[in-house]
């Protein structure tokens, strides 16, 4: 927990503010407790989001739907204001890791404690659906590990069944590889099989240390999402043909999440079950003995029906893939990775251009770009405008936050970075990098972007997550922002961060980075 900024209140409506757990692109999340001692996860809303009327449409929604989240599967509802001058959103502070947190301490979990895992993550998402809620953006970063077992948090992107869409018309929202084709086609009901499909993901995550649809770029995941089988990997065990049927293209081939649970308890005891690939694209399970728990069966075939809004949905899902390939005019707003730096904008504008598309994913170098041994460049902000920001509170004060002009490059400067006080951390979204090798004491995904902590050299990231996100601030070309030793410039060919101490740091794009 940090302390108290300048700009931090002492209260937030009937809660005393004693610390800061937490800050993202929407807001702070501040520990506070109400006058019976009773602490909460306090989500106060940045001020310069306040006069943003369809932010707070948005906001108003996220605090119904978290009034509406069964307590026992969730951080509980306690109070809320979301016409303050500054909006706010109270829930019950759970004392508990996430689960990103967990897998990156300790890696993968055997197949048995991942069946645990998905017994109560998949009780949790039928509590969910039966109130009619549906979460849709299930991922480690997103389930807390509490003692009683694990609770489902951060409801800003869920919807109720029922509900109003409140993503403008060809907008993905979501993060890419635990998304469900429906999410990518983004058209159509997003029901309670697109959670199923997303734990499905998170299962093959959490024992294999990889996503099932994983790929370079985003836009290569949503492909992959829609269009090819699943890689399992050999970790999944006993639940391989459980989390292969999750993992169903078409909705209506699906479990409930209710049957899900019921799955679970059984694939432990169930050693050769097993998904085999057969003309149908829907998985077939196939098991020796049987315990006397259900096992997953294959369902019958989709009739006319469910056919055609499968392949209706693949049409759609198409369009969206392709725009995203080829940069027409549809936006794909991940919440996972960001987008692209210079050329290849995920965000397109209408109308012709003077150059050609480009293509998600360029072919790599052959040659390894730059490590360790590159010498120091000297100070990237020499030439750039220093952004003041004492007086220019948009990124943050205890950390400093910003994007790239086009998106792709997200960075975080401060003690939230990974590398205390005087770390950075910048994640690039569309990269056409040629990245080494992982290194065997890294079981989350790697070379998603680079990092500068402590005394060392700038390296290349192990993590489960990003810190892209599309409300992040954007530092504009030749501006450079500084905190304490570091400081990072914004270029037209992309970031460059140095610890004027050390002398170590990196420059980062979408086609290349260089460490030092």
């Amino acid at each position: 927990m940090e302390t108290l900024g300048p700009d931090d209140p002492t209260s937030v409506g009937r809660f005393r503010i004693r610390g800061v757990l937490g800050a993202g692109g929407m807001g702070r999340v501040l520990l506070g407790v109400d006058p019976s001692g009773t602490p909460a996860a306090i989500k106060l809303v940045h001020t310069e989001l306040v006069d943003d009327d369809g932010f707070r449409a948005r906001f108003r929604r996220e605090v119904s739907l978290a009034a509406l989240a069964p307590a026992r599967y969730t951080a509980a509802f306690l109070d809320a204001d979301p016409d303050a001058p500054r909006p706010w959103l109270a829930t019950a502070h759970l004392d508990a890791p996430s689960l990103h947190d967990e897998l990156a301490a300790h890696g993968p979990l055997p197949p048995d404690r991942a069946a645990a895992l998905g017994t109560g993550l998949a009780e949790g998402l039928a509590a969910l659906h039966a109130v009619g809620l549906v979460h849709r953006d299930l991922k480690p970063s997103n389930v807390l590990l509490a003692a009683d077992g694990p609770r489902l948090i951060d409801f800003g992107i869920s919807r109720a069944v029922d509900g109003t869409r409140l993503t403008a018309s060809g907008q993905v929202v979501g993060t890419p590889e635990y998304m469900s084709p429906e999410q990518v086609a983004g058209a159509g009901e997003i029901g309670p099989a697109s959670d199923v499909f997303s734990l499905g993901s998170l299962l093959c995550a959490v024992t294999t240390g990889r996503t099932p649809f994983a790929a370079g770029t985003p836009a290569g995941t949503l492909y992959r999402v829609v269009y090819t089988e699943p890689e399992l990997g050999a970790g999944l065990g006993p639940l391989t043909g459980v989390v292969g049927a999750f993992l169903a293209k078409n909705p209506a081939d699906r479990p409930s999440a209710a049957i899900a649970r019921e799955w679970l308890t059984a694939a432990p005891a169930t050693p050769t079950l097993r998904a085999t690939a057969v003309a149908d694209p829907r998985p077939t399970l196939v098991a020796g003995p049987r315990p006397d728990s259900p096992a997953p069966a294959p369902g019958p075939g989709p009739g006319p029906a469910a056919t055609g809004r499968r392949r209706r949905t693949l049409l759609a899902a198409a369009a969206v893939v392709t725009a995203a390939l080829l940069g027409s005019a549809v936006t794909v707003a991940v919440l996972g990775p960001g987008r692209d730096d210079a050329t290849g904008d995920l965000t397109a504008t209408t109308g012709p251009t003077s150059s050609a598309p480009v293509t998600a994913q360029a072919t790599p170098s052959s040659t390894p770009p730059a490590t360790a041994a590159a010498t120091d460049p000297g100070d990237p902000a020499v030439g750039a405008s220093v952004v003041d920001t004492a007086a220019d509170t948009r990124f943050g004060t205890d950390a400093l936050r910003f994007r790239s002009p086009t998106g792709n490059i997200s960075c975080l400067i401060g003690s939230e970075s990974g590398g205390g006080g005087d770390g950075v951390r910048c994640d690039v979204t569309e990269r056409t990098w040629q990245v080494p090798p992982a290194p065997a004491d890294c079981p989350l995904a790697y070379g998603t972007g680079v990092a500068l902590a402590g005394s060392g050299a700038a390296t290349l990231t192990c993590v489960g997550d990003t810190v892209a996100d599309p409300s992040l601030p954007v530092l504009d070309y030749g501006r450079a922002i500084r905190r304490g030793d570091v400081v990072c410039a914004s270029r037209e060919d992309g970031v460059a961060c140095r610890n004027g101490s050390t002398r170590h740091g990196f420059t980062v794009a979408r086609t290349s980075y260089r460490l030092y």
